[in-house]
């Protein structure tokens, strides 16, 4: 089971960073996501997504058209094919680049987080297993969570400059964030939370009420598709119990970011919630980015913990529940996310 040997492989490095000296901390966890990067980057027929990308490169290959509007992974298709590389050399490229910001983003974190950081990244499976589905879409996530710092450090023109070039180069979904530079690191007052709640439910509510009256109404069922229940729930509620946190505790300001990241996918998911699945493939995609907050704020939530009695039956109840959910996803729905059967491929040039 080639899951489980990711799993116990990525464990043992992680358990290894927590008990060397710390001046190898960094090393065991640059070990863990250059495991992650191959596992990723060398895969066979893996992915929903992966023939569509094997098609794209054949066309960027031969100088077809290519039917996407990220232009600059046209040219990294051609150049790979022009220094003789196999679509694979492709896919080991994507992976070596989203695991690299993954992993800058968060070895920029305190140490402490580490562990709890990189276990929320490769178990969760909105991340590390999701991006082996959405391959560009998952590089522009990359650079956007370490930009992240940029906001911190109220940097406009390098988080602007390194989303454009996301953009550009792998998935123009990621411009529309660079206008929340200048929410997401605002404290947003309750009564705001509040009335946004309000318009992305009963708003939104009232809005698709009032299309179904005219001519368009025909087209929402073409648009519902309901997503999963239990991933609504379970993500929904992680959401609104870091809300409360943030309302409860006192935290370094530099956190804020993650905490309105964490409040605006809440609100996304209380848009699918009410409106059955409203569009829900592009609400789901747009929260992928905001969800990522959630590889910062699970860790921190854990060591904010007064009793070191709480924080400790936090961590082993966390790391069990992640395992059964990376298993779930990995292993029990394999197959019907074509995650399974798990296939090498290591000829990465003609």
């Amino acid at each position: 089971m080639p899951y489980l040997f990711l799993y116990i492989i990525c464990i043992l490095f992680l358990v290894l960073s927590q008990i060397v000296n710390t001046k190898y901390r960094k090393t065991c966890i640059q070990f863990v996501f250059l495991f992650l990067a191959l596992f990723s980057g060398l895969r066979d027929n893996v992915g929903i997504d992966y023939s569509t990308y094997v098609e794209l490169f054949d066309d960027a290959i031969k100088g077809n058209e290519v039917e996407i509007k990220e232009y600059g992974f046209v040219l990294l298709m051609r150049f790979i094919g022009l220094i003789g590389g196999t679509k694979q050399l492709l896919f080991l490229v994507c992976s070596i680049i989203t695991n690299v910001f993954f992993y800058k983003f968060i070895i920029r974190l305190d140490p402490k987080y580490y562990f709890g950081a990189t276990l929320v990244y490769i178990t969760v499976g909105p991340f590390y297993l999701t991006s082996l589905n959405l391959i560009r879409q998952y590089v522009a996530m990359g650079i956007f969570i370490y930009s992240i710092t940029f906001i911190q450090q109220r940097k406009f023109i390098r988080y602007a400059v390194a989303l454009l070039l996301a953009g550009f180069c792998f998935h123009l979904s990621v411009l529309l964030f660079i206008p929340l530079y200048f929410i997401l690191c605002r404290k947003i007052k309750w009564i705001s939370k509040l009335e946004l709640f309000l318009v992305f439910t009963v708003g939104s509510k009232i809005f698709i009420y009032f299309i179904s009256l005219t001519p368009f109404g025909v087209y929402l069922n073409m648009i519902f598709s309901p997503p999963s229940l239990f991933l609504v729930i379970l993500f929904g509620s992680i959401s609104l119990y870091f809300i409360y946190k943030e309302a409860k505790s006192d935290f370094n300001e530099d956190y804020r970011v993650f905490f309105n990241m964490n409040f605006f996918s809440f609100l996304l998911l209380s848009l699918l919630a009410v409106n059955n699945g409203f569009l829900s493939e592009l609400i789901l995609r747009m929260n992928n980015y905001f969800m990522l907050s959630m590889i910062f704020l699970i860790p921190y939530i854990v060591y904010e913990q007064k009793k070191q009695i709480s924080k400790i039956s936090y961590a082993y109840f966390l790391l069990f529940f992640l395992s059964i959910y990376f298993f779930k996803n990995s292993i029990l729905d394999g197959e019907s996310i074509s995650l399974l059967p798990y296939d090498i491929d290591i000829n990465l040039f003609y």
